[in-house]
């Protein structure tokens, strides 16, 4: 088990049972199998009516920040409200979906907020690559909290050769890493070590920049072994260009 900081994210990495080793993505080394407990800042949940069943797509926007969950306080009176307009996809997009809408069925839910005048770019994957301001105004109630509805169409429901995603973990940012090639997912393997230019390249292509290592029993069809990505410029590329 070792790990390699670069930034906000973590990558673990998981062992076949005949000796090679699949990439595994995480927001924090696992030391249980609880979801409360493996947490990290920018980890996105939808809260819809006090559920934060992982398989929610509307409800209020809940994000973990400096150890606890908070919501976004949404200012749509504020002169700057337009900030919030890519706010939806963005969160839509990390959690799996093609995107989003501001506004849900959900009723009021008693989350403070931790962010207040969110502005993301629509190319973003996750929302700590948005501009957050942990400034609250004292104004902010629970009824202002962001909420949002997302598309049930998933992002790799029309998947491209080379697209990447993960499975198979309990929340966004942790699972099996799979690319799609020949009309088919499978996972990326290697017989050894996991050089840091190749989880670098991964985490970046997922929109993630910190990653570390763990070894676990994993069975399962893998496209690609013992890859090797370079980095040109210091600017990781993407897996598809990778050798392996």
């Amino acid at each position: 088990v070792w790990s390699v900081q670069s930034g906000e994210r973590l990558l673990t990495l998981k062992s076949h049972t005949d000796g090679v080793t699949c990439f595994q993505f995480n927001d924090q080394v696992i030391v249980s199998g609880s979801y409360d407990k493996s947490q990290a800042n920018g980890v996105v949940r939808l809260n819809l009516n006090g559920s934060v069943d992982p398989s929610n797509t509307e409800g209020v926007i809940e994000v973990y920040y400096n150890n606890k969950w908070g919501s976004i306080c949404y200012l749509k009176d504020f002169i700057l409200s337009f900030t919030y307009e890519y706010v939806p996809d963005v969160v839509c997009h990390q959690l799996g979906y093609t995107g989003g809408n501001i506004g849900s069925n959900s009723e009021v839910v008693n989350t403070s907020p931790v962010f207040s005048l969110v502005a993301c770019q629509d190319s973003y994957l996750t929302i700590m690559q948005c501009a957050c301001h942990t400034g609250i105004p004292s104004n902010c109630t629970y009824d202002m909290n962001l909420d949002i509805t997302c598309y049930t169409t998933r992002i790799w429901d029309n998947p491209y050769p080379g697209m990447v995603r993960l499975q198979g973990g309990d929340y966004t940012g942790q699972g099996i890493v799979q690319v799609y090639c020949n009309n088919e997912w499978a996972a990326v393997c290697n017989d050894g070590d996991i050089e840091v230019e190749t989880g670098w390249t991964v985490c970046t292509q997922l929109g993630y920049n910190f990653f570390s290592v763990d070894v676990t029993n994993y069975t399962g069809k893998a496209w690609l072994n013992n890859v090797d990505c370079s980095i040109d410029d210091g600017v990781p590329g993407c897996l598809s260009k990778c050798s392996g």
